[in-house]
């Protein structure tokens, strides 16, 4: 499963939930609020990765794998550094 397959699965659920009672829609998020969540649970999901990324550096042995996770590590820290401004 993808990242965007992810953020669908959770917009979806998001939408389940603004239903409630007998078909009666709970007030509609606004787009800034949207727009929040989606980052906070994007910066949560890219956060889990780093640290999958670094537990898995941490245990390999191999050099030029090392070197992979080094670059994909980095990549997600100036992602994520990016998103928190």
């Amino acid at each position: 499963m993808t990242l965007a397959d992810n953020e669908k699965i959770k917009e979806a659920l998001e939408l389940l939930n603004s239903f409630i009672g007998k078909g009666r829609r709970v007030r509609k998020p606004t787009k800034t609020q949207t727009k929040e969540k989606k980052s906070i649970s994007t910066l949560k999901t890219l956060e889990q990765k780093l640290e999958k990324l670094s537990t898995q550096l941490e245990r390999e042995n191999e050099p030029t794998k090392q070197q992979e996770l080094i670059k994909s590590i980095d990549s997600l820290i100036d992602i994520i550094a990016k998103l928190k401004t």
